[in-house]
């Protein structure tokens, strides 16, 4: 048998390997969301071992470098690959929470501030006919006002209020835009968005609902201060409490004055602040509880957020779950400036289009 010549030994010092495939190269966008991620996660890593998040210099420098990053114009691509990183829904969740903490410490420092510049004014006042309070002390309404403007994100809220309401207007019977009411749930400890409301609707009564004690005392006392006792009132209840335990599904109703004091058959528009519910559930399931109490044709304003702003807001999903809670979608608007929020404006479907009965169950 012819027997095989041996295979020749490569050359001296050459080995050879099988040829291995490069990893692909990351397009411009993903490269770009993965950048954006690792930024924010150190955002986060700074912030989250913080004891408060009161306002203070490394606390208001951690939270406008996060902002910045997160109002910035993306691409599709960017926002959808950001959401695609590993780990990214749970980090938007922490971030979130962190965000809401921090902005009602901000509202409550400068709720305070205001209040005590408002009271130590005295000698100072421009409007003939100060306020007289409880307490002893006296307020400039006038002077409280322009106080209230020194608050670093008033013109933010400003942009936003006047958002909602070039939003909302076309949508209200002209017939009560002047006796507007209004509900404002998670108005906080510096409603500001309520206060404009008033500025706007010149005799428009707003109804604000807060789950902390805390929130209603000083925003009241501040309400009071800038002489609007008589249009702004104020209820401690937490927003989940709203949906009666035994209604039969979207389109019931419970009777128009429930017990936390709101004539529901008056309300004209109801706000739904942007952190009242933390997920797209959350909001629908305080939504369903509106349902049984408005009537139909209300309108109802969300606050809610787009693309790498979901970091900092949830986002109301416009889904069939929001239809079947009752609601009909009549607008949405996507800010790209510095107005973070986007606003959503729903109307309460009436029981006829619903094929619902109407509830009575709770007086």
């Amino acid at each position: 048998m012819e027997s095989k010549p041996p295979k020749s030994a490569p050359p001296c010092g050459r080995v050879d390997t099988p040829l291995a495939t490069p990893p692909p190269t990351p397009s411009p966008a993903a490269a770009t969301a993965h950048a954006l991620h690792k930024q924010i996660q150190n955002v986060y890593s700074e912030l989250a071992p913080l004891e408060n998040f009161a306002p203070c210099e490394l606390v208001n420098t951690l939270l406008t470098r996060l902002v910045t990053l997160c109002i910035q114009p993306y691409s599709a691509e960017t926002v959808s690959q950001f959401f695609a990183i590993d780990g990214v829904k749970t980090l938007c969740s922490k971030v979130q929470a962190i965000c809401g903490t921090a902005e009602g410490e901000l509202e409550r420092y400068w709720a305070e501030k205001i209040l005590a510049d408002a009271e130590n004014s005295t000698g100072t006042f421009t409007n003939p006919t100060p306020l007289h309070h409880s307490n002893g002390n006296i307020t400039d309404p006038t002077t409280t006002w322009g106080l209230l403007e020194s608050f670093p994100y008033h013109e933010n809220y400003k942009g936003l209020s006047h958002l909602e309401i070039s939003l909302l207007t076309p949508f209200l019977k002209v017939s009560r835009k002047e006796d507007m009411r209004v509900v404002f749930l998670g108005s906080g400890p510096l409603p500001l968005s309520s206060l404009l409301l008033t500025t706007h609707f010149t005799t428009a009564t707003v109804y604000n609902i807060d789950y902390e004690p805390a929130a209603i005392s000083l925003s009241s006392a501040l309400t009071r201060a800038l002489g609007l006792g008589g249009r702004m009132s104020f209820a401690c209840e937490d927003a989940f409490s709203l949906s009666p335990p035994s209604a039969s599904g979207p389109g019931s109703r419970v009777s128009s004055e429930d017990e936390d004091g709101v004539d529901w058959d008056s309300v004209d528009v109801v706000f739904l602040a942007a952190l009242v519910g933390l997920t797209s559930t959350e909001k629908i399931a305080v939504l369903r509880g509106l349902a049984v109490k408005l009537r139909a044709g209300t309108l109802v304003m969300c606050r809610s957020a787009r693309g790498l702003r979901a970091c900092l807001y949830p986002i109301l999903e416009l889904s069939d779950e929001l239809l079947g809670a009752g609601f009909e979608v009549l607008a949405e608007m996507h800010p790209w400036g510095s107005v973070v929020n986007s606003v959503v404006v729903l109307r309460v479907r009436g029981e006829e289009r619903l094929g619902c009965r109407v509830w009575e169950g709770r007086r």
